[in-house]
């Protein structure tokens, strides 16, 4: 069944992408936080929360367009770097369906606006293979990652996937690490200087401190609807990844080493959702990002088409518990 979606054309999948539209519209979405729960956003975060909800019914429409910006943004990223063959929108089914197990509007806008601009990284990273002098590249990489953790602290880990990437591209200069330092800086530095301007430096400092020190990976707790979902999403992206990284050996150099990146950033995405503590469900989406590109992958390229199948039933049927239960 998804072997055969892998090789239709571009509109049957995008019928299949409208079909998961509106069943992301027509059924309710799963309340991962509940009221009087705290969600861990740093200040711009914040600032994105309140204002809408000040206007919420723009919640839900701004969260279904940060939706597809993400999904076909990801989408042209995996087929400018050939990683996903042209006229294909696999990938962006792949991710509108994982993206029905998240939360309300107002927790995933600002999800979503990190996610797009983590995104811009990636394309930024992945264009620095074989130029000269990438700094262009690498400084909006480390900019869009800067802003990213403003929204949410813990990734400011995406930081390491561009240091990564530097030994997985052989980019030795000591001029793109001292860039790749001002990228993160600077952000924060005008981010001062604003606090600065209206006497709020101090209140800043604190805010930043107690974004620290609630970094842990003490997760939340799960309901049975919960951790089914979680759990076969883990397994099936596990089985996708062991075939997209064993695909790789066949690859050309370039397109390898981009796979790789897509890799390092499902575990750098990984880890900043760990850290994020018990808002980990609600930033599952940044997860659902690189997962995608691994699973549609698997997809176009199984051999046991009927595990897939197989996963997929079960996935979809643990995932619509969610959303009805709630």
């Amino acid at each position: 069944m998804l072997k055969a979606l892998a090789r239709t054309g571009i509109i049957t999948q995008m019928s299949v992408i409208l079909a998961l539209l509106v069943l992301f519209f027509v059924t309710p979405q799963a309340g991962f936080i509940s009221d009087g729960q705290k969600l861990h956003l740093a200040p711009f975060g914040e600032w994105i929360f309140n204002q809408l909800n000040l206007f919420p019914l723009l919640a839900w429409p701004v969260s279904v367009l940060l939706l597809l910006l993400n999904a076909f943004s990801f989408n042209a990223i995996l087929i400018k770097h050939d990683i996903t063959p042209r006229q294909s929108l696999l990938p962006s089914a792949v991710y509108i369906f994982l993206m029905l197990f998240t939360s309300g509007g107002n927790y995933l806008a600002p999800v979503l606006i990190s996610s797009l601009l983590l995104l811009f990284s990636l394309h930024s990273i992945m264009d620095m293979y074989g130029k000269l002098y990438p700094y262009t590249r690498i400084l909006n990489a480390t900019l869009a990652i800067a802003i990213a953790s403003m929204i949410f602290f813990p990734l400011i880990l995406f930081t390491v996937m561009l240091w990564i990437s530097f030994f997985t591209f052989r980019i030795n200069a000591w001029r793109d690490w001292v860039i790749s330092v001002l990228g993160i800086v600077m952000p924060f530095f005008y981010l001062a200087l604003l606090y600065l301007w209206n006497n709020n430096l101090v209140y800043g400092l604190k805010a930043y401190e107690q974004l620290w020190y609630e970094l842990n990976f003490s997760l939340p707790r799960l309901n049975v609807q919960e951790f089914s979902a979680i759990a076969l999403i883990g397994f099936w992206a596990i089985v996708s990844a062991s075939r997209f990284l064993s695909d790789t050996a066949d690859r050309l150099i370039s397109i390898r080493k981009k796979m790789w990146i897509i890799s390092h950033f499902a575990l750098i995405a990984l880890a900043s959702v760990l850290l994020s503590g018990s808002s980990m469900l609600v930033m599952l989406p940044l997860i659902f990002v690189p997962v995608s590109a691994m699973m549609s992958h698997a997809f176009a390229n199984q051999h046991r088409g009927w595990l897939h199948d197989l996963i997929f039933v079960l996935t979809f049927a643990a995932i619509m518990l969610n959303r009805i239960s709630f």
